[in-house]
């Protein structure tokens, strides 16, 4: 299944212990490479671990693939063979779900005994004695019924195994994961609810039994046990004390525990978060201990202390730890343990910190106390995806993401202290999935689109119906919405493509996502949506302009500008947004987020993919292509450079033979790279922009594929050839001449030759005796830069002048 790059895979291999790193491709239709692919976005993504080293020869690796089957390497993964033994077992390369492999592993210590679980509902658990050349189902699996005959078709998610190879613990949930499943995946449609599961163990010994020992039971003890919809949970991650394999902890990946936050500042004062749960047992099983507890008390429910801690992360308080697949005992402190969750890493450090106290008679209840505490540790790693970014001059950098709002970066280094939290009703809420932000330049309004279009709370009692329009006036410090709101796009709205504001704050103008049609089997269509006007907190259809991109004119507050990326149409209007009117042709992009340059009307930079960038000074009426650039995915802009008098501009895309992150601080006359082949982050993503800081020359920022905002900034700033002070030299001593430098002067007298880059960087030192004519057209890749010339090497410069080299 293709998600990014075409679906590209591979794998990383390392041979000295991660210094260096080789690729083997797996899958790349560009290499004419089609074994096997990976999707890092995909249904089953928290299942594992699929890829098995043979623990006595590393050379052999196995890898349970999504759907082309099982695969061996012989060769430490230079090359891969299909296992064609487990097809013939399994009947099929992959599930029906498309989801194939859970978990392929080998026994501890074994180079012949292995384990595979395959997400399916029956025939699941497979084991070979072989070294994985023939397989078999492990039989006699249990299959739990229900007191009304409902069976959950459970799969095989995660799998541990005790030390001695005795018994393995396995996790089943009635799905692939991490949550439920109902679409088509081109075969029919599939209902993998995702909602019940169990922890069962197997037995290696003898005839082998399989055993119940899940921590609840999602299957039995539930009301309306007859309904598949019914949201329970299913069981995900799993981990074992390699030195005490009667410790074991396991998390469920549904919504299974009330997780608490203290309110800083107070005595007893908490927020709570629906989220998954984690049990722990010292027993193999016979007795589990919940992480998240809670005592019913006057007034509702408390905890019996902290459980949860935002550690630094201020903007993940009141958070919850869900989608739980994989949690992990550290095996040098057993008591460490560690639990991913859909936005983020989570640890406890002692997963022991409860006390239990057993009951003395049959008729009353044990005493149980937890206090473990989970705490954020995602400290350097992100997992959001941003969609756009903007830096407001003398102000801060504003984000928005999917899934958690987006933020207000009073200092990119530092972690925020909350996201966005939009006042409905007179509670400030976090509304998710945000695509859409734009800046008015001379108002100063901020405005965001949201997907959410109906905020639910049911603890607090909210349902509330909004407007997918917030806004702000004080630099995204706080958002308000209109509630309550008719009109505008409909219930099918799923999200904004485009966002644009007049510079005056009054006019916004929204295009929602696009929708797919399948005109013929396999063969899906793109539809533009229409373009909405809101102004007055009333919505007005737009037509003539279905799925452009808008953005409002930084000078004038009556312009707007469409670009219809797919037919290559630009668009104006000079009535705020009420009409549109075709004014050229600059041609198809596969990229739509051209950009207007603040303080200047009609200025406009648009990125064409293969036909390169394209700029217009009048309004769209005509365009010219800047040179140099032979491909261009996205275009922003950012402080002007100490000696220039207009923008900095950025782009990702390719100039010469590289592609990447360029800037340019001569209106694209030329082009420095900002960025290496070892910071390109996957490329843009979904967000496709990169952006510079108008605050802070030579930053600029960029999205990624599920990377979050990253941001690279020059080392120092580029030298000035005004107001320095240098010691003249003899006159004709240096000149330039063109790309060359010319000294006139006797021996033993030296000169040292120094060449800046326009980012201040040296690209260039060399000193010379004597009269020298010193050639950098050769030296140096075209571009501009800065020559500095000193006597001796010492002293102030006798020469300081610019270059430019033009091929």
């Amino acid at each position: 299944t293709s998600y990014w790059n075409n679906g590209r895979s591979a794998f990383l291999r390392s041979p000295d212990r991660g210094r260096t790193w080789e690729t083997i491709y797996t899958w790349d239709p560009d290499r004419g490479i089609s074994n096997f692919g990976a999707h890092g976005n995909g249904m089953g993504r928290g299942n594992g671990e699929a890829l098995a080293v043979d623990p006595n020869n590393s050379d052999i690796i196995f890898f349970g693939s999504r759907d082309k089957g099982l695969f061996r390497s012989a060769n430490n993964g230079t090359s891969w063979n299909k296992v064609t033994g487990f097809t013939a077992a399994a009947g099929s390369d992959t599930t029906w779900n498309g989801a194939g492999f859970s978990f392929v592993t080998f026994a501890p210590g074994s180079s012949d005994i292995m384990y595979a679980g395959f997400l399916r509902s029956d025939n699941n658990v497979f084991q070979s004695a072989d070294g994985g050349t023939t397989w078999s189902v492990i039989p006699g699996r249990l299959k739990p019924a229900t007191n009304t005959g409902y069976v959950p078709p459970l799969m095989p998610q995660r799998i541990v195994i005790t030390p001695d190879g005795a018994a393995l613990y396995i996790t089943f949930g009635d799905g692939a994961g991490p949550h439920t499943m109902q679409w088509d995946e081109g075969w029919g449609p599939i209902d993998d609810w995702f909602n019940r599961g169990a922890v069962f163990k197997y037995e290696t010994a003898g005839n082998g039994a399989w055993t119940d020992v899940s921590p609840e039971d999602f299957i039995i003890s539930a009301d309306n046990l007859n309904r598949p919809d019914q949201y329970i949970a299913c069981y995900g991650g799993i981990s074992i004390n390699p030195t005490n394999p009667l410790e074991i902890v396991v998390s469920s990946l549904g919504y299974r525990g009330t997780q608490f936050w203290k309110v800083p500042g107070t005595a007893n004062s908490w927020l709570d978060q629906w989220g998954s749960n984690i049990y722990y047992t010292n027993d193999g099983g016979v007795n589990w201990y919940p992480s998240f507890q809670y005592y019913w008390m006057e007034g509702g429910q408390f905890p019996p202390a902290e459980q949860m801690n935002e550690n630094g992360i201020g903007w993940m308080f009141n958070s919850s730890i869900h989608w739980a697949g994989s949690v992990t005992i550290d095996p040098f402190d057993p008591k460490r343990v560690w639990v991913t969750s859909g936005n983020g890493i989570f640890r406890t450090d002692d997963i022991t910190n409860f006390t239990y106290t057993p009951p003395e008679n049959s008729w009353e209840n044990p005493v149980f106390t937890q206090r473990t505490v989970w705490k954020v540790m995602s400290h350097g790693i992100e997992e959001t995806v941003p969609y756009e970014v903007v830096s407001i001059p003398g102000g801060p950098l504003v984000s928005v993401i999917l899934d958690y709002d987006g933020f207000r970066h009073d200092d990119i280094k530092q972690f925020p202290s909350t996201r966005h939290m939009t006042n409905i009703s007179g509670s400030n809420v976090s509304l998710g999935n945000t695509r859409g932000l734009a800046y008015a330049h001379k108002s100063g309004t901020l405005v965001k689109a949201t997907d959410s279009r109906r905020y639910v709370d049911e603890g607090r009692h909210m349902n509330v119906p909004h407007s997918p329009l917030q806004f702000s006036t004080d630099t995204a410090r706080t958002w308000s919405v209109q509630t309550y709101q008719s009109g505008g796009p409909g219930d099918d709205y799923d999200g904004a493509m485009s966002l644009a504001i007049s510079t005056d704050g009054q006019v916004a103008m929204m295009t929602p996502l696009s929708k797919w049609s399948e005109v013929t089997p396999g063969n899906w269509v793109e539809i533009g949506q229409p373009v909405w006007r809101y102004a007055n907190s009333a919505w007005i259809q737009v037509t003539g302009i279905d799925g452009a991109n808008i953005v409002g004119d930084p000078e004038n507050a009556d312009v707007f500008y469409a670009y219809d990326r797919r037919a290559g149409k630009f668009f104006k209007s000079e009535d705020k947004g009420l009409t549109f009117a075709e004014i050229s042709e600059p041609g198809a992009s596969g990229f739509y987020k051209f950009r207007l340059i603040p303080g200047k009307e009609g200025d406009i930079w648009l990125p064409l993919a293969e036909n390169g960038l394209a700029r217009s000074t009048d309004g769209g009426a005509t365009w010219n292509k800047i040179p140099g650039v032979d491909y261009c995915e996205a275009v922003g802009f950012g402080k002007a450079a100490p000696e220039s008098g207009y923008l900095t501009m950025f782009i990702f895309g390719t100039v010469g033979d590289f592609t990447g992150v360029f800037m340019s601080i001569d209106e694209g006359e030329s082009w420095q790279r900002t960025n290496n082949r070892w910071h390109q982050y996957g490329g843009l993503a979904n967000g496709e922009f990169v952006m510079g800081d108008m605050n802070v020359y030579g930053r600029v920022y960029m999205s990624t594929a599920g990377r979050g905002i990253v941001y690279g900034e020059i080392a120092d700033t580029p030298l000035s050839i005004r107001g320095t002070a240098r010691t003249p030299a003899a006159a004709g001593a240096v000149r330039m001449r063109g790309a060359s430098i010319i000294i006139n002067a006797a021996a033993p007298v030296s000169h040292q030759i120094r060449v800046f880059d326009l980012r201040g960087r040296q690209v260039y030192n060399r000193t010379v005796t004597g009269p020298a004519t010193v050639s950098m057209s050769r030296v140096l890749p075209k571009g501009n830069y800065v020559v500095s010339v000193r006597r001796d090497g010492a002293g102030p410069d006798v020469y300081r002048g610019k270059m430019r080299i033009i091929r």
